[in-house]
């Protein structure tokens, strides 16, 4: 980095300038933004016991110093600071005696400062990374105790994970023509059900997502979002061991979670009176919201 040299504190001085007699606040130069700002603004008081052109010194100073905040070469203080004392001429370059240990010493706090802030980046992010990691730990975890058998799912995802199932949306929307066996899973809503173990359905977004569109429509943000039920129907079979909490908890135009196998086709008329082809599962995660 270049030197400051006295032409180059002139002409700060001189873009600076001052109307005779004006007073220069500290503030102005952000005198309190950074350890230089500080020295800065403890010259402009010095100035001011020692100079009646005290504005014209303090601003040129601070002006000169604050654009050129990265200077560190011991040379390059000593040439700045020699540059205000000749520029302070008259004006009592005395008032600059400690010029160069309170810039070297606003810098070594500025310096230190930064290897703090530095320092603290570099911890935060390895905290970070840390946490990220045994954050994946424990998902890696919980899905190989999924599949164990250890635990049970406590969701449509992780079911989604001990079953090895797909997304079944366009299952529904679009039966295969031969049932693959393959698992499920999906969201749905109970349209027709008696007292049998079985049920048409058809498929809805997610709980999380209806109450999110609920709270966005009640907040009147912008325009209101409806989104039109589906006329797809899939037909559901409850096994004999999950009757019981079918029966206890379902409801009709009640909402659920589901994997279940692909294993037939059905016909049915949907509420347009359209005569319609949709599969049949056979429930192996069934929990109703």
């Amino acid at each position: 980095m270049k030197s400051i040299t006295t032409s180059a504190v002139m002409l700060a001085l001189a873009a600076a300038s001052l109307p005779s007699g004006a007073q220069a606040s500290p503030l102005e130069f952000g005198a309190q933004a950074s350890p230089v700002g500080k020295w800065l603004a403890n010259t402009f008081d010095k100035s001011n016991q020692c100079s009646e052109g005290h504005a014209y010194v303090a601003k040129g100073v601070m002006k000169s110093a604050l654009e050129r905040t990265r200077i560190e070469p011991e040379d390059t203080i000593a040439s700045f600071c020699a540059a205000v004392r000749q520029e302070a001429g008259t004006l009592r370059a005395s008032c600059f005696d400690t010029c160069e240990a309170d810039f070297a010493a606003a810098f070594d706090s500025r310096k230190q400062g930064q290897q703090e802030a530095e320092r603290e980046r570099i911890a935060q992010a390895e905290r970070a990374r840390t946490a990220e990691l045994e954050k994946q730990q424990a998902i890696a975890q919980r899905h190989a105790d999924l599949k164990s058998g250890r635990v049970k799912p406590d969701n449509l995802e992780e079911a989604a994970i001990v079953h090895g199932a797909r997304p079944g949306d366009g299952i529904v929307s679009s039966p295969k023509l031969r049932p693959d066996g393959a698992l499920y899973y999906l969201h749905g809503r109970i349209k027709h059900a008696d007292a049998r173990p079985v049920f048409f359905a058809v498929p809805t977004m997610s709980q999380v997502d209806q109450m999110n569109l609920a709270v966005y429509n009640l907040r009147g943000i912008g325009r209101q979002l409806n989104v039109p039920e589906s006329t797809d129907y899939f037909k559901v079979l409850v096994p004999k061991a999950l009757q019981e909490a079918y029966f206890a908890n379902a409801r009709i135009e009640g909402g659920f979670d589901l994997v279940g196998r692909y294993s037939a086709i059905t016909t049915y008329r949907n509420a347009l009176g359209q005569e319609k082809t949709g599969p049949v599962f056979e429930v192996v995660y069934f929990k109703p919201w």
